[in-house]
């Protein structure tokens, strides 16, 4: 789903993931972990864009290790 980010659905993409990330962030839970839990996804969904896969043969070994954590960590998937 990330390899989305280099082609021209790239704003609906990063879009959705911002739109997302902001709700999960702004929804305040029942309980303080459950916020807590909410606003960690929040902003881990917002990073998925933020450090976006590089294309196949380039470098940018960061910017992958900040992507995989951001969606491992993330409820998106």
């Amino acid at each position: 789903m990330s390899a989305y980010y280099h082609t021209a659905m790239r704003e609906v993409f990063v879009g959705i993931l911002f739109a997302v990330g902001a709700y999960l962030y702004l929804y305040k839970g029942f309980s303080a972990v459950e916020n807590i839990a909410l606003n960690l996804a929040g902003t881990f969904a917002i990073c998925i864009p933020l450090f976006p896969t590089p294309l196949p043969g380039a470098a940018g070994l960061i910017a992958r290790y900040a992507h995989g954590t951001s969606a491992l960590l993330s409820p998106l998937r």
